[in-house]
């Protein structure tokens, strides 16, 4: 999208290079939480929720 519009983000603001992508994260929740479920939101965030088993 950036590219598009030709933005940068805001002066002065660090920028950084995730360690793992999306898909990595999601495996990794869903070995260690059993049933999570995911909700994917504007700019690449996602929400994770899991409920404890009873």
């Amino acid at each position: 999208m950036k590219v598009l519009r030709r933005a940068s983000g805001p002066e002065g603001m660090p920028g950084v290079t995730p360690h793992m992508g999306y898909g990595q994260v999601r495996t990794a929740a869903r070995r260690l939480l059993p049933g999570v479920r995911y909700r994917r939101h504007v700019l690449r965030r996602y929400s994770p929720t899991w409920t404890k088993p009873a």
